[in-house]
């Protein structure tokens, strides 16, 4: 019972032993977790740290890079190789080489090793340009980070960076803002020029309009003057027409000036004459000035009122006098004397107006007479 004892406080005394032992050990797994976790959560920060430093570094820099560790892995593979076949050679006893012939030789394994170097270099640049940038940052991840060297090795270099780009940014806010101010004035320009160009189109609509109006009515005088030209188709009409025509610008041919038409000039050639002399007064009545032109037509309508108002009086006079003479013949006139009884009817009949009929030529005719008169 005494053994039994014993070997029951030693299992007791080894077992706690165990249970102290599992809880030191849990313990510094425990603080080991808390470690790595830390070193997660700084190694992630890191990596941002390292993103973010990859966004600001040149894009050329990733393919230098590359290319300059591809082409210093196969110059390390190469001197490996020349320092392992020169190791062999000092190894070999039986055929010693001397060190200057050795030195030579070094020295122009060396040279040709970098010539490759620089031929590898310019093939290798023309592979990497076919690349996506992408790609080339993905390749360099996957290195190992010693090799990979780091674009900014100084803090100041970062900060000078960072003022460089605010700088730029400046620079391209102040030109955006020039280039909306720009905008703005342009749209306004353009605002206006549309809404002059509207304008000047709605006038020049109208314009037309009214144009087409005019047409209207001359297509309508034409077809009058057409009309009535297929009406008088005969000849002496026509010619008698014409000799009016001619005679009422004869008339305002020697009233502007030109004299008795002694050349011979015929009909059109005197209108045109008298076009040509009223442009030439409009143009200078245009030059007078305004006060002594609106004088001018005042005492000229004053002058057409009286004339008017004058053969208005003579008019009436005539028609008093021809009244006048025609009650006088009555009066001096022999009395007829009613013979048997006078004619009755039933019922007085209704007395019935006649409407006066007017032909188009008639129309036509008093128009010419108001234009020429």
């Amino acid at each position: 019972s005494v053994e039994a004892m014993k070997n029951a406080e030693f299992e007791t005394k080894g077992k706690q032993e165990k249970t102290a032992e599992i809880k030191k050990l849990s313990a510094q797994i425990a603080g080991i977790t808390n470690e790595k976790t830390k070193h997660e959560e700084h190694m992630q920060f890191c990596l941002r740290y390292k993103k973010f430093l990859d966004q600001l570094t040149p894009v050329g820099w990733f393919r230098e890079t590359l290319c300059n560790i591809e082409i210093q892995r196969n110059a390390d593979a190469l001197e490996r190789e020349l320092l392992a076949r020169e190791a062999a050679e000092e190894e070999d006893m039986e055929n010693p080489v001397d060190p200057a012939v050795r030195q030579a030789q070094h020295d122009s394994a060396m040279a040709e090793i970098t010539k490759k170097m620089e031929i590898d270099r310019a093939e290798l640049k023309g592979k990497l340009d076919e690349i996506d940038d992408a790609a080339i940052l993905a390749e360099l991840n996957v290195m190992d980070p010693d090799i990979v060297p780091m674009f900014f090795q100084d803090p100041e270099r970062i900060l000078n960076h960072f003022m460089e780009i605010e700088e730029n940014n400046l620079f391209l806010i102040q030109n955006c803002q020039e280039t909306e101010e720009s905008l703005e004035e342009l749209k306004s320009k353009f605002n206006e020029a549309k809404a002059k160009m509207d304008e000047e189109a709605a006038n020049l609509k109208s314009q037309i309009e009214h144009i087409k109006v005019k047409i209207g009515v001359e297509e309508g005088k034409k077809k009058l003057l057409m009309q009535r030209m297929a009406a008088t188709k005969d000849a002496r009409n026509q010619e008698e027409l014409l000799h009016n025509i001619n005679s009422k610008v004869l008339e305002i041919f020697k009233a502007t000036g030109f004299g008795d038409n002694d050349a011979n000039i015929n009909t059109l050639g005197m209108l045109t004459k008298i076009e040509t002399k009223l442009e030439e007064l409009r143009n200078q009545i245009v030059g007078l000035p305004h006060e002594f032109v609106l004088m001018t037509m005042k005492a000229q309508e004053k002058e057409r009122r009286q004339k008017a108002r004058q053969k208005l009086l003579d008019e009436q006079r005539l028609q008093r006098e021809e009244r006048s003479q025609k009650a006088l013949a009555r009066s001096q006139a022999p009395v007829k004397k009613k013979v048997g009884k006078p004619v009755m009817w039933r019922s007085r009949p209704i007395d019935k107006k006649k409407a006066e009929v007017t032909t188009e030529a008639d129309d036509g005719d008093m128009d010419d007479s108001e234009f020429f008169s």
